[in-house]
């Protein structure tokens, strides 16, 4: 009931908004409720924190009505240090998917239900690592599969500022045809 009332909610909400203001609505959902909606009613969806291997159904959602602008975001890692600080950041995330997702992703439940941290097999399916080269070549797999309108890298916050010059790397290494 929730579900529906929110979705109802979220209609009324986008109704108000399109007639005041010619900004293009994007709506951020997992959900394939929310996803299918959003191909009747938004002018696109903004995908983020969904593991790589799901982005698939997601975006099919999203265009089951209507093709709309797909914009993804994808995390990168470029050091050890921040790859280590996503493992253990998505622990939690895992825990939150349904045991069928944590499966289909190979988690394994036990283990980061006792604190255990995802292994690396896991935890390439929830975002990216590497030499620039392997994270630009990662992106062009997924542009190429899903034809989003946008692409954007969720960048750590550790070493932020080198992170800022890394993804330039990895856009100006997406934008040249070699």
């Amino acid at each position: 009931w929730e579900a529906v009332r929110s979705l109802t909610d979220c209609r009324r909400a986008l109704s108000q908004i399109r007639t005041a203001s010619q900004v293009p609505v994007f709506v951020g959902a997992r959900g394939e409720r929310f996803n299918r909606w959003a191909s009747e009613a938004a002018d696109g969806v903004l995908i983020a924190g969904v593991p790589l291997p799901f982005i698939g159904n997601v975006v099919d959602c999203a265009r089951s009505v209507r093709r709309i602008e797909v914009s993804l975001l994808i995390p990168v890692c470029f050091t050890d240090s921040q790859l280590e600080t996503f493992r253990h950041d998505q622990r939690s995330v895992l825990l939150e998917q349904t045991p069928e997702a944590r499966e289909a992703l190979g988690a394994d439940s036990a283990a980061l239900n006792a604190g255990e941290d995802p292994n690396d097999t896991v935890l390439a399916a929830c975002g990216l690592w590497g030499t620039t080269g392997s994270i630009v070549d990662r992106l062009r797999w997924l542009v190429a599969r899903f034809q989003p309108t946008t692409i954007g890298v969720a960048l750590p916050v550790e070493g932020l500022i080198d992170n800022i010059d890394r993804a330039t790397e990895v856009f100006a290494g997406l934008q040249s045809r070699s």
